[in-house]
């Protein structure tokens, strides 16, 4: 899996391993809000777990659609305790700080590709560049000259082609289906046949 084989099974791999972090982390996030209550309006408290809770289950039982649950301000509360809570984890070890790089990473490659499924040209754009320092600390040196200079050009498009931005910004992935997330990257070739 770490060598690059089996791609689609190495994501899922990651995306799991990610996500037991992410439940490990909201635990201690979670006992962290329970031993200090505070009145700052920037930390979570216990009425806005209250407020997740109702919100999760709003979504399970679709009476709320994603779109409205992602504009919650006690979803914006949490996202910023569990930054802080990386932080305070980052600065008690190296492994510890290792493991939220990691988490990092899997989340850029999360983001990388929700970018083309779901056909989001800023978004895309916005991941790969992020991608560049990764690709260079890898010795993926061919990947970072390549994406660079791809950026490059793809952030000067609409002063030089705007035409041809205008179409990769609405719809720069190719798609078998009208579904939101039906999107495939053009480099895709599960399936291919040589032949045909």
């Amino acid at each position: 899996m770490m060598k690059g084989k089996a791609v689609s099974r190495a994501v899922r791999g990651h995306i799991i391993a990610e996500s037991s972090l992410m439940v490990l982390l909201l635990h201690d996030t979670m006992e962290m809000i329970d031993q200090t209550e505070t009145e700052e309006p920037h930390v979570i408290s216990r009425e806005d777990v209250h407020h997740l809770k109702t919100l999760c289950s709003n979504i399970a039982n679709e009476s709320c659609d994603e779109f409205t649950a992602v504009q919650s301000e006690c979803l914006g509360k949490l996202r910023d305790a569990i930054c802080a809570s990386k932080l305070h984890v980052s600065k008690q070890s190296c492994t510890a700080k290792l493991w939220v790089q990691y988490m990092n990473y899997v989340s850029l490659l999360k983001t990388f590709i929700r970018a083309e499924r779901t056909s989001d040209w800023n978004l895309h754009l916005s991941s790969l560049s992020q991608m560049l320092n990764l690709f260079a600390a890898t010795g993926h040196s061919n990947y970072t000259k390549s994406g660079r200079l791809y950026l490059q050009l793809m952030l000067d498009l609409p002063q030089t082609h705007p035409w041809l931005h205008e179409q990769l910004s609405s719809r720069h992935a190719v798609r078998r289906s009208d579904c939101f997330w039906a999107g495939l990257s053009t480099d895709y070739r599960a399936g291919y046949d040589a032949s045909g």
